[in-house]
């Protein structure tokens, strides 16, 4: 769904203490950036309106949250949600906060000093239009390598969409990632766990009839259990495995062209096909042995013969 311009969006964020006006500052001190450092630090990757980060934030003050999304557009409207439910709730707005980047390259944004507990990704965009498309989801492997950075060891992530594909592809792309998936359902409110929180998005699609698809993955120590590879890499791979394949074979020489009989006027043949050496009996018995196996190097009865000729008896 397209968005509409908001010219007021970024003044009114810019004016919001817990807006992150300068996201790229602060790798390896988002901590700090908490009136209680100590807490854990989760994350929501695209935050949208902000209808799960302000309902998850003000119901957990034991932990701090940081919301994600890549536009002023939808942030103002989570920055204006998050306000109305600290303020129903009379407390203050001390452990949340939002910004604006590219989630794709937030693996400069946020670092392994950062030490993430948990991630949240709700219902972002399938990019099922074609598969070149995949490798701009947020489960995508290098996506989920790149979250590795700075999840901690054992640190989840959980996981809901609307959309089978993403779905699907995401059950192989958490386990060649690094991630053991530890709960999954294709149908999160057949038997809703008390948990989930449910967003504008997924009643939307509930009411049409859509299930909602859900995982909790966690992340397994040591890079050794990540197994995916990039695409460009594995055809780097398989290209360097055929020049080599090649480079192994062995390759048939071509017959050299300047062997001293078949250029011999001497080299003649006879009435059944065969060629002899009308100088043969000049010849002594190593030379004669040398001729009849084609490798004569040097005759001292050689004699070069028209070129034509050759052709003629070499057809």
């Amino acid at each position: 769904m397209r968005m509409r311009f908001k010219p007021y969006a970024h003044d009114e964020l810019m004016a919001a203490d817990f807006h992150v006006h300068e996201p790229l500052i602060w790798g390896g001190k988002w901590h700090a950036q908490y009136a209680r450092p100590e807490q854990p630090f989760v994350l929501e990757l695209g935050c949208g309106k902000g209808g799960f980060l302000s309902q998850l934030a003000c119901a957990h003050p034991e932990n701090n949250y940081l919301g994600i999304d890549i536009t002023d557009k939808v942030l103002i409207l989570a920055k204006r949600k998050i306000e109305a439910a600290y303020q129903a709730a009379n407390r203050p707005i001390d452990n949340v906060k939002i910004m604006s980047t590219d989630i794709e390259r937030i693996k400069g944004v946020i670092t392994a000093e950062d030490e993430v507990s948990r991630i949240y990704i709700n219902f972002c965009n399938p990019w099922s239009k074609n598969g070149s498309s995949h490798k701009h989801r947020l489960t995508y492997p290098r996506q989920l390598i790149n979250y590795r950075a700075f999840l901690k060891d054992g640190g989840e992530i959980y996981f809901k969409t609307d959309d089978d594909d993403l779905f699907r592809d995401s059950l192989e792309y958490f386990p060649a990632s690094g991630y053991d998936i530890e709960w999954m359902t294709y149908d999160l409110h057949e038997n809703e766990p008390e948990w989930n929180i449910r967003t504008e998005h997924e009643g939307m699609f509930t009411e049409m009839g859509i299930k909602i698809k859900a995982l909790i993955a966690r992340k397994k120590p040591g890079d050794d259990s990540v197994t995916w590879i990039e695409p460009k890499v594995l055809k780097r791979m398989a290209r360097e495995a055929a020049e080599a394949e090649s480079a192994a074979k062995p390759h048939r020489k071509a017959k050299p062209m300047s062997d001293p009989c078949e250029l011999c006027l001497n080299n003649l043949q006879d009435e059944y096909g065969s060629y002899y050496c009308a100088q043969g009996s000049a010849l002594d018995e190593d030379e004669m042995a040398r001729y009849l196996s084609c490798s004569t190097a040097a005759c001292p009865f050689f004699e070069p013969g028209d070129e034509y000729k050759i052709v003629a008896k070499q057809n």
